[in-house]
Parts: C-alpha cells; sequence; structure tokens
C-alpha cells in the first residue's frame, strides 16, 4: 500500500562506558516495494549516533552549503573579532566576514600585490598601534610585513621592517620572547633558524647568536609554550635530519637545550598540552612509525609513557582541544590515508574517529594541518583544514556546557586558553537584559570593561586582546573573567602568554 514508512530503530553499545548508537532506517513503501526513503541528497549516512558528545559533519554534505572558504588561514583581518580568511592559492585573496556570514574579496582595498603561492601567513599586532598586521611568506623568498589600519586595509612595509635579509623561509613562528608584549618571530630556514627581535614598531633584528639559539638541522615544526612554568616562551624543534630538541628560555641565559628521551629523528609535528590536567606541558610528538607521550614530571623531567596511554599511532600532524569541557585535551591526528580522534579518559586515550562523519571517504582529514575553531559562531567548536572542514552539528559544545534551567546567565567560557594574542570570551544569556564583562588580575583589580550594556538574549562572544583600559599591554600572567546579568554572575581564569 503506497504511503507507508517503518523507522527501524537498532541501538548498540560497545560497552557501558561508551556512546549509545541507534542505526536508523527509514523504508517508504511504493507499490508494494520497499524503497530507500532518504535519498541522501545530501550523502549523510543513515546512522545517528545519540551522544553527548560532539558529531563532526562534512561542510561538503549540507545541502547548501555553508560559507565557509576552504584553502585558507583564520584571521582576523579588521579587529572587530569575527573570523576573516586569508585564502592560499597562485593568487592569494583577503576575505572578509560580513554581517549576515558570508565573505567578500577585499583584496583589492589594498594597496599591495600578495606573493604567488604564499606557504604561511600568520596575523598579529607587529607595530604595537592595537591594529592587526599581516605576516606573509614564500617559500625560498623573503618574508613580506604588511601593516593593517584596523579596515582591513594592508600596506607593505617589509623594507622599514628589515625583513629582506632573511632569505630562505617557508614559515615562522610568532611569540613574545622577552614578555615586552612586542611580538618577535622565530624564522624556520633551510639552514641555522633566524631569531628577529621585533623593536616595538615592527622593525626586526637578528639576535639569534645572542638568543643561543643554535639550530643548524632542517626544522620540520616548532612548537611554543612555557614548557618549564617560569613564565617565559619556550621552543621544542621537530627536526628532519636530526634529533629533536627542547630549548627552555630565561630572559638572563637565553636559550638552552634540555635533554630528554627523544633521541629518534624524522620527525613530523609536536603537540604541548596538559594530558593529564596536573598544569604542567607535556610533549605529544607526532612520527609517520608511531607517536610517542612524553609526560612532564616537573624540573624538566620527562617519562615517555606512550605505551601506557595506548598512544602509539602513525601520525603526520594534529590538533589538541578539550572537546567535553572536562579539563582535558583531545587529539586529533592525521596520517597520510587516514585520520583518528582519539578521546581522553585521564590515563589513556580512546579511538572515537565513528564521531567524525565520513561519508564514502570523501572530504578525508588526511594529511594536513588540522586545527579546532568555531567556524559558524555558534559556540561550537569545528574541525577546519585546508582542503575539508567539518562542523560540529551537536553533542557536548566545548565553548559553552550546557544550560542550567532556571538560569539566566547560563555559562562563561574563554578560547584559547592559555593565549598569547586574543581570547574570545563566549556566554549565553536567557533573558535579555543589562550585562557586565570585566577582567581582573590576580589582585582583584580590575583591568579591562569588555562589555556594560544591554544585551539580547542569546549567545555571545567578546574578545581581549591581553590590554587595560588605556591600550596598554598586560604582563603574562593569570587573569579572571566575569560575566554579570540580572544579579547572577559566572566567570573562570584565563592564562596570557608573553
Amino acid at each position: 500500500m503506497e504511503g507507508s514508512t517503518v523507522l527501524k530503530f537498532e541501538p548498540f553499545a560497545a560497552s557501558s562506558n561508551d556512546p549509545l548508537t541507534v542505526s536508523v532506517e527509514i523504508m517508504h513503501e511504493v507499490w508494494g516495494s520497499w524503497v530507500d526513503a532518504s535519498p541522501d541528497d545530501n550523502r549523510l549516512s543513515r546512522s545517528i549516533a545519540v551522544t553527548d558528545l560532539p558529531v563532526f559533519r562534512p561542510i561538503g554534505s549540507y545541502s547548501p552549503r555553508p560559507p565557509i572558504p576552504l584553502g585558507g588561514q583564520f584571521l582576523d583581518l579588521d579587529g572587530d573579532s569575527d573570523l576573516d580568511v586569508f585564502q592560499f592559492g597562485y593568487d592569494p585573496k583577503l576575505l572578509r566576514r560580513t554581517a549576515d556570514g558570508t565573505y567578500e574579496d577585499i583584496t583589492d582595498l589594498s594597496p599591495v600585490v600578495l606573493p604567488h603561492n604564499p606557504t604561511f601567513a600568520s596575523p598579529g599586532d607587529f607595530t604595537g598601534d592595537r591594529h592587526p598586521d599581516l605576516l606573509i611568506m614564500t617559500s625560498g623568498s623573503p618574508a613580506i610585513l604588511l601593516r593593517g589600519d584596523g579596515t582591513g586595509v594592508f600596506t607593505d612595509m617589509t623594507a622599514q621592517a628589515g625583513l629582506g635579509v632573511v632569505t630562505g623561509c617557508s614559515r615562522a613562528v610568532v611569540l613574545d620572547l622577552e614578555n615586552d608584549s612586542d611580538l618577535d618571530l622565530v624564522v624556520l630556514t633551510s639552514g641555522q633558524d633566524r631569531v628577529l627581535k621585533n623593536n616595538g614598531a615592527g622593525g626586526f633584528t637578528d639576535i639569534t647568536e645572542r638568543t643561543r639559539l643554535l639550530d643548524a638541522s632542517r626544522t620540520n615544526q616548532i612548537a611554543i609554550g612555557d614548557v618549564d612554568g617560569d613564565g617565559y616562551t619556550d621552543l621544542f624543534f621537530t627536526n628532519g635530519d636530526a634529533p629533536s630538541q627542547l630549548f627552555v628560555h630565561s630572559f638572563y641565559q637565553g636559550f638552552t637545550e634540555v635533554p630528554g628521551p627523544w633521541r629518534w629523528s624524522s620527525g613530523r609535528t609536536t603537540l604541548l598540552l596538559d594530558c593529564d590536567g596536573d598544569g604542567r606541558l607535556d610533549i605529544l610528538a607526532l612520527r609517520d612509525d608511531g607517536s610517542h607521550l612524553y609526560r612532564n614530571l616537573g624540573g624538566l623531567q620527562f617519562e615517555d609513557v606512550s605505551s601506557a596511554w595506548d598512544l602509539n599511532q602513525p601520525a603526520l600532524n594534529g590538533a589538541a582541544a578539550d572537546l567535553n569541557n572536562d579539563g582535558l585535551p583531545e587529539v586529533l591526528l592525521t596520517t597520510f590515508a587516514g585520520y583518528a580522534l582519539l578521546w581522553n579518559r585521564g590515563g589513556t586515550f580512546v579511538d572515537m574517529t565513528s564521531l567524525i562523519v565520513n561519508v564514502g571517504g570523501g572530504y578525508s582529514l588526511a594529511n594536513g594541518y588540522p586545527q579546532f575553531i568555531d567556524l559558524n559562531g555558534d559556540g561550537l567548536r569545528d574541525i577546519y583544514k585546508t582542503s575539508s572542514s567539518y562542523l560540529n552539528i551537536g553533542g557536548a559544545n566545548p565553548l559553552i556546557p550546557a544550560p542550567h534551567p532556571g538560569r539566566v546567565l547560563d555559562s562563561v567560557r574563554s578560547f584559547p586558553n592559555p593565549f598569547s594574542q586574543t581570547a574570545a570570551i563566549t556566554y549565553r544569556i536567557t533573558r535579555a537584559g543589562k550585562t557586565e564583562a570585566l577582567v581582573v588580575d590576580v589582585t582583584g583589580r580590575a583591568v579591562r570593561r569588555l562589555r556594560s550594556g544591554d544585551v539580547e538574549a542569546g549567545t555571545h562572544t567578546i574578545a581581549w586582546d591581553g590590554r587595560d583600559e588605556a591600550g596598554r599591554p598586560l604582563p603574562a600572567g593569570v587573569y579572571f573573567y566575569s560575566v554579570e546579568c540580572r544579579n547572577e554572575r559566572v566567570g573562570g581564569r584565563m592564562v596570557l602568554l608573553r
């Protein structure tokens, strides 16, 4: 009989600790024959995971597709805290996000010629004027520094920056070496990597010899973070033709290489992350023949816990983020042929790759550099890679925890944390009202008022650039943020790195 429909549920859970999965088949009877009532014109499989964990769905499976450009680097071109895009390619483009969520090409607004096929782009206030600037590199060519005016228009200041003397570079690490709020550079070259100090106005001086950062091997990647907890940025070099190296940094002694159990070469990428929640950055080194997790024991002592944590998978690149609000980072690994999403259960990692909906092998996350980022402003952390992206379509919200019934101001969360340039503070209110958002230091002194006024109900995001009310950069350290609405206050702790 035409018109009958059957919805068949088949629940399954591998164990009591795993999410319940319900396989759903929608069959429709047409003149005595049962046919698929879900033609999959959006190319989604007919399996629905019933879980409080995030589920990632490829952007390419949406019809119509969300207007999120691929092949680019997300950054803020005009200082409005929206995610704009520097799009790579033979003719790179500057794409600005508009109020309706679409992107407009603003490349021609700037009186500059962007280089063909750039390999690296990084935003940052290199000139100290509170406007985002743009550093661009092309393999084998000198770096280019573009000064932004805060509206998305850039002018070339490479000559004034003194970057033309550094050749053979492909990418760089942006960091604050001396905690003076000036963005410095470590430039990766074909030989000795170079340390360039910023004079505060975008002029750079090569201080490599003075810092004692001596590395003549071929560096694949540099991971940055405060490994020894002294407030200064340390560097972990992943080398291609020599063993990897950890350099800890102090103001008076420069960089000192610290020996460790990482005696292998041909590394791909390294992630610095606090796997066990003890406040110390651990080292996750990714290699073709297997990854290695080195637990930071304190006192610059490290222990290889790869086997104990069940983390021996081969990998090329990766990203880490706390996806379920338990304070522990999950890890996404990519390889030549595929990828793996590993869930942190405090002492071991569990494979949860099934949370990524991969349709027919398409939209693969294999290879490339993935990152967790909120692509569409819904408060959920998505997955972005230059050739494919996945939206978080539900489950645990990494930016805003689940709502509490009866509350007006539900939750507040900052990301990234720690941060070195800009942190996004996201919050949700259930009823409109006057809202105040503050940042205070460890003494309780308010250092920045981020918002004060009437706010509509819904999810909102505000940005803090690590400066006080007068626009002066604040020192590295611990700060606290709070949002108050209708006599309710919620806040948290954030760490500013310099």
